[in-house]
């Protein structure tokens, strides 16, 4: 109820603009006491986001049902980190399905549709989107972590922040094909982190063709 009311006033005052909502992206330097999550020898490939929820479902639930039932306006959107596989996203949207269906029963569901997206931070994820045109309506890129992964440099590392280089080529021809990619199967790509955030790299999206 708590996380209904809070979603659905920032909805009503960004209408008619869309709310992209992104499930809890708990793990890695992120932690909450609510979890009992252990200690991991490498939390950046571990049990992290979406990974984390697809085993605590409940709670995982209890966030979808809280976006789900704030969508009254129709504007909001959802968007999942840490994607992996595509298994994930079908399980995901079942669990959606789930959510509708209990909702439903207790006359909470407003009939709208709810756009769903997902993060592209892992380079894996980028040899999946040709195969998700039926399956996602929207991608973000996570330039934050997707150059981590990419760079194998720990972002979060100050003595090897040399190495994280948002100019490197490998980058600037991920977020080709990435572009490209998502243009093939028709859908809409946004970029988040601090690569939209700063001019020159702002900048350099713009020429590449990101809007």
């Amino acid at each position: 109820d708590q996380q209904y009311m809070i979603y659905k006033n920032i909805a009503q005052k960004f209408y008619p603009n869309p709310v992209v909502i992104r499930t809890f992206d708990v793990g890695r330097d992120k932690s909450y006491s609510y979890f009992n999550l252990e200690k991991e020898i490498n939390p950046a490939l571990g049990t992290m986001a979406v990974r984390l929820f697809l085993q605590e479902q409940e709670m995982f639930k209890t966030q979808l049902k809280a976006i789900l039932r704030a969508n009254e306006a129709g504007n909001i959107k959802l968007l999942f980190p840490m994607i992996t596989e595509v298994e994930e996203i079908h399980t995901i949207k079942k669990i959606i399905r789930q959510c509708e269906t209990e909702l439903e029963a207790e006359n909470k569901l407003p009939k709208r549709d709810l756009q769903v997206g997902i993060m592209i931070e892992i380079p894996a994820a980028v040899k999946l989107i040709r195969f998700l045109g039926d399956d996602v309506d929207f991608f973000s890129i996570g330039t934050n972590d997707m150059m981590q992964y990419m760079l194998a440099v720990d972002r979060n590392n100050s003595s090897l922040s040399y190495l994280y280089n948002p100019f490197h080529p490998s980058v600037i021809a991920i977020l080709f094909e990435i572009l490209n990619e998502v243009k093939k199967i028709g859908k809409d790509v946004t970029v988040c982190g601090e690569m939209a955030g700063k001019t020159f790299t702002a900048l350099m999206l713009l020429g590449m063709g990101y809007t």
